[in-house]
């Protein structure tokens, strides 16, 4: 049974070889920060996550994208674009 890393819960992903509950925590985080994973590579962008781990778990996962919870970048303010990772804030003088 694979499981899906837009609706898994930090139980279920635990249950993954060579996760355990603190990555399991990093992965569900991260996925509300990007607002859901377009491809299962994203888990390389967890803090600590490394190839060996991911080589360990990628046949067991999948990722649906009708999950993902878009922004709409022309209507959002400031403060939910900058909590974005690929997109944050930049300070300048």
């Amino acid at each position: 049974m694979k499981i899906e890393l837009n609706t898994a819960t930090e139980e279920d992903l635990d249950k993954l070889p060579s996760i355990g509950g603190s990555f399991a925590n990093r992965i569900v985080k991260y996925r509300q920060m990007l607002g859901g994973y377009c491809m299962k590579e994203q888990l390389m962008e967890v803090y600590g996550f490394d190839t060996t781990r991911y080589n360990t778990i990628k046949g067991l996962i999948t990722v649906d994208e009708s999950r993902i919870v878009k922004i709409a970048v022309n209507l959002a303010d400031i403060k939910l674009l900058g909590k974005h990772p690929y997109i944050g804030l930049r300070m300048q003088n």
